[in-house]
């Protein structure tokens, strides 16, 4: 069952760490990277 746990938990960090990435090192007037859903 832990596995389970831990499979989330990844996905949640994973995601997280998607999410800070897009909001500290994409610079929003650059247009290359308007591709991030987390404007």
């Amino acid at each position: 069952m832990e596995y389970i746990l831990w499979g989330v938990a990844a996905l949640v960090g994973w995601l997280l760490a998607g999410y800070f990435w897009c909001v500290w090192f994409v610079d929003d007037d650059d247009d290359e990277y308007q591709e991030c859903p987390y404007d």
